[in-house]
């Protein structure tokens, strides 16, 4: 189903159509919004209203705004930037992801979204500074400063001593030294 309508907070039009594999349960609009379509369904107590409201969206761990679905026993969560591209661009071609042009992982409108390869994407969170290279990635041990130390401490000591120094493998040291890991950092 197809349907527009007039947001008040934008003024802008609203073009709305059923989310893939949850048509008739739920639709997404090209602004990024999802709403449940007003259901009647029989449960063991009679008959009870569902949906007819707009889902509430919350942040993954991951950056990117998702939403529960729900239909009987079946409990999904989905990313709204999969939802809006995949409702009015299709699926993705040769495993293409979807990008966001400025890097905002919570702006989900259609005008902010498209189907790219891998290495686009990546190129992009490198352009837009949302990459997690570094001391930005969460399971990071060391800073971008602490890894110049270890190359300059290699003159001094053994990759085991600096190893033991840091808290880290010789093995990530070795990688740090030959610049397999780390290698944004001059």
């Amino acid at each position: 189903m197809d349907t527009s309508t007039l947001t008040p907070y934008t003024h802008m039009m609203e073009n709305w159509k059923d989310c893939k594999g949850w048509e008739g349960l739920y639709e997404v609009s090209d602004l990024g919004r999802v709403r449940s379509i007003k259901r009647v369904k029989k449960t063991h107590l009679g008959y009870r209203d569902y949906g007819g409201f707009i889902v509430n969206p919350f942040i993954c761990t991951n950056g990117y705004m998702a939403v529960n679905f729900t239909d009987s026993n079946v409990r999904e969560q989905v990313m709204i930037h999969r939802l809006v591209l995949t409702a009015f661009e299709g699926e993705p071609l040769n495993k293409h992801e979807c990008c966001h042009y400025d890097g905002d992982r919570e702006n989900n409108h259609l005008k902010n979204l498209r189907w790219d390869t891998r290495k686009n994407n990546h190129a992009d969170k490198k352009r837009h500074g949302t990459d997690f290279r570094g001391s930005k990635n969460p399971f990071a041990k060391l800073t971008e400063q602490k890894v110049i130390e270890i190359r300059l401490a290699r003159r001094h000591y053994t990759y085991k001593q600096i190893a033991d120094i840091y808290g880290v493998s010789v093995g990530c040291i070795a990688k740090i030294m030959c610049r397999q890991s780390w290698r944004h950092v001059k």
